[in-house]
């Protein structure tokens, strides 16, 4: 259940509903979070996550104060709170000291927290890559298909994207499939580079 209402009043919100890879879908109320969303998504190591969890009261000058952390990602490691920010805003001392406080109080509860900035969200290419990638994140993908990959990991362990579509074409199957499993995790690329038949791949299957 989300802590806050969601609304697009005024106009000073974006509003998007985001379809997560783990069947179930997550409000975005700026560019910036939907950005995030994206590259929370593609994270082989998330297992879930949700936007605006339960609120956590912190403590910062003798008062009592009320925060709602934009995302809730649930990691192999831990649980995660966290709060995107422009860079400008971020590094001002009034942000930072509330940063501090809310990130104690985090830590008690048995999450860790963290700040996303826009600067670090919109690193380029890898944002644009893994938007790439989006786009075949619906495509189906079998036993078969998983199959053929293992094969080849094992015969060509350091296989190329190139290399991985040329021998899925030879099994019958299309490009899609493979960013499909991609995309979910099953076989990893370097995202800080841009994409390319010379990309190399990380079995995680």
């Amino acid at each position: 259940m989300l802590s806050r209402k969601i609304s697009n009043r005024g106009g000073r919100k974006v509003i998007s509903l985001f379809p997560t890879r783990h069947d179930h879908s997550v409000w975005c109320e700026s560019l910036n979070e939907l950005y995030f969303a994206h590259l929370l998504d593609i994270d082989p190591d998330i297992l879930d996550f949700e936007e605006q969890p339960s609120p956590l009261h912190y403590s910062l000058e003798g008062k009592r104060h009320r925060h709602t952390p934009d995302f809730l990602a649930k990691r192999k490691t831990g649980k995660y709170l966290y709060q995107v920010k422009p860079h400008e805003v971020a590094i001002t001392a009034e942000w930072q000291e509330k940063f501090r406080a809310i990130a104690v109080e985090a830590k008690r509860q048995g999450y860790e927290f963290e700040v996303i900035t826009d600067r670090w969200i919109k690193q380029e290419p890898r944002l644009s890559n893994v938007q790439i990638l989006r786009r075949y994140c619906t495509e189906p993908f079998t036993e078969e298909h998983r199959l053929v990959a293992i094969k080849l990991f094992a015969t060509y362990p350091q296989i190329t994207l190139g290399g991985m579509r040329a021998g899925f074409e030879h099994c019958g199957f299309t490009k899609q499939s493979l960013y499909a499993m991609i995309y979910h995790g099953l076989i990893s690329l370097p995202l800080e580079h841009p994409i390319s038949d010379h990309s190399n791949l990380t079995s995680r299957l």
